[in-house]
This record gives C-alpha cells, structure tokens and sequence, in this order.
C-alpha cells in the first residue's frame, strides 16, 4: 500500500511541535491530529488545521519559542493558494 502524502500546514505545525503536543494543548486524541494531516478523501481535513485550536497552538509555540505564526496554520502551497484565488475571482 502506498504511504499517503501529509499535507501541510498540518504536517509542518505537527513536525514542529510534536503530536504529543498538538494532542495535549488541543486537547483532542492524537488520531484525530493526523487526520489533519490527510486527504479528505481519506476522511482528513486536507492538511487544515481547525481553526478553534489555532491560538492555543499560537500561544504554545510563542512560549516555546518556535516558529510556527497565523500564517504557518493558513498558508497552503502557492500552487493550491493561485487556483483559490481564480476560482474565487469567476
């Protein structure tokens, strides 16, 4: 079976902090942690990251000190970012 690509920002807020982290100051199970990191065709939510956790996890990186920002938790690729945008201007 092939192993699915994580999609970010997911994967890399996940890598920064560690799943056990997101986990513990989310306070959702780890499982569901890596669904955010799946296709949603795989049941994930396509690499988002729910927008109810972002300050708590905002709030652990800065008293951490490591650089995850607002725009680590919304930025997508800029491919996927452009075709958003001319989808959205038709």
């Amino acid at each position: 079976m092939a192993k699915l690509p994580r999609l970010d920002p997911a994967a890399s807020v996940i890598k920064i902090l560690g799943m056990g982290n997101v986990s513990k100051i989310t306070g959702v199970d780890r499982t569901q942690c890596w669904r955010w990191t799946q296709p949603k065709s795989k049941r994930g939510t396509g690499g988002l990251i729910p927008q109810d956790h972002h300050p708590v996890i905002l709030a652990f990186a800065e008293q951490k000190g490591l650089p995850v920002t607002a725009e680590t938790l919304i930025c997508r690729s800029s491919k996927s970012s452009s075709r958003r945008l001319s989808v959205a201007r038709r």
